[in-house]
């Protein structure tokens, strides 16, 4: 079992459910064991639990992760189940206190959208470009029609995150990369942050363009002011 905000996610050993638990407070930990008496209801996209009343039970463990493939994480088969996933910190937020979102550029090859919940002690920021391993439960993004736009995984708390491969001490140490080589192959790129560097042509909004001897290019960077020029 796992929690948070009035939502407990519960997982057998036949599969995964999200059980909405708006009006009952319980101090449950990650592993325990529960009861669970509720409604069924087809849900926003997959069948959840609501109106749930919740009987904790004993202490437990997790349940050991489940390895996803290709397959599983396009067709949905592993939706609400803890699972491992080893990937590339990207573009880490933190939209609210304790809440952080950022991507996870799966060995798979797609793009793992992650939600978690994470004490002051584990800068996430940190770990941006740094290869990882991490667990959590497997939820699926979808828009209004009910079609999968993506998966989130989705730690509440984030417990452990195992670092493979840690990020560079400092990204712009490495070499400049010209906007015109950008995106085309090249036997040196290690799937990290690329750098560039040209002179600022506009800033809008969020979107500063720059451009160099050999193109133009533009970065979406949010906290950042600029002038033309520079």
């Amino acid at each position: 079992v796992t929690s948070a905000l009035g939502v407990v996610l519960v997982q057998d050993e036949t599969g995964g459910v999200v059980v909405r638990v708006p009006d009952q407070l319980l101090p449950l930990t990650l592993g325990q064991r529960v009861t669970v008496r509720g409604v069924t209801s087809s849900g926003d996209f997959a069948p959840i639990v609501v109106n749930a009343v919740l009987e904790p039970g004993a202490a437990g463990q997790l349940p050991a992760p489940t390895s996803v493939t290709v397959d599983a994480l396009e067709d949905g088969s592993h939706e609400g189940l803890w699972t491992e996933f080893e990937g590339k910190v990207r573009a880490v937020t933190n939209p609210v206190p304790g809440l952080f979102i950022f991507k996870l550029v799966t060995t798979l090859g797609p793009t793992v959208e992650v939600a978690a919940i994470a004490s002051a002690e584990l800068d996430l920021f940190a770990l941006t470009d740094a290869k990882v391993r991490m667990s959590g439960v497997l939820l699926s993004v979808f828009n209004a029609d009910g079609q999968i736009l993506g998966r989130r995984l989705t730690a509440f708390p984030l417990t452990r995150v195992q670092v493979l491969s840690p990020p560079p001490a400092d990204p712009f140490t490495t070499e400049p990369t010209p906007v015109g080589e950008i995106l085309r192959y090249s036997g040196r790129y290690g799937g990290g942050r690329t750098h560039v560097s040209g002179i600022v042509a506009m800033q809008r909004g969020h979107s500063i363009y720059i451009q160099d001897e050999t193109g133009g290019l533009r970065i979406d960077a949010r906290n950042a002011r600029v002038a033309p020029g520079e």
